[in-house]
């Protein structure tokens, strides 16, 4: 009985449902994962160039935590201005690479001219 009951839960195996499950594992995946990658990316690359630039200007020894607070702050904030735009456009009906080209042109874009 716990079979049958089990079964009757299982999602369909079309291409409709197993595209939900993948749509499902995007949004979970983009809450969190994807701005916080590109955030500590563009730390690390900050804090490679402190040390570069204190010998060329004289630099106070919280510069490094400076950069690493605004970088950590600005990186996750226009990280998550694509993926909210992104989601919107797929909410909208788009597919999901319509909706990523939408997302890189409008506020890609913006993002690219703000950094």
């Amino acid at each position: 009985m716990r079979q049958a009951r089990a079964r009757a839960r299982r999602p369909s195996c079309s291409a409709a449902g197993r595209r939900d499950r993948v749509d499902d594992h995007l949004r979970v995946g983009d809450r969190g994962g994807r701005p916080l990658l590109s955030a500590l990316f563009a730390l690390g690359t900050t804090l490679g160039l402190v040390p570069v630039i204190s010998h060329v200007v004289d630099t106070p020894d919280f510069a490094g935590q400076l950069a690493a607070l605004i970088g950590l702050g600005v990186g996750i904030d226009y990280a998550l201005i694509v993926v909210t735009r992104y989601r919107a456009e797929h909410a909208r009906g788009l597919e999901r690479d319509e909706a990523l080209l939408v997302a890189i042109d409008t506020a890609g874009r913006t993002v690219f001219f703000a950094a």
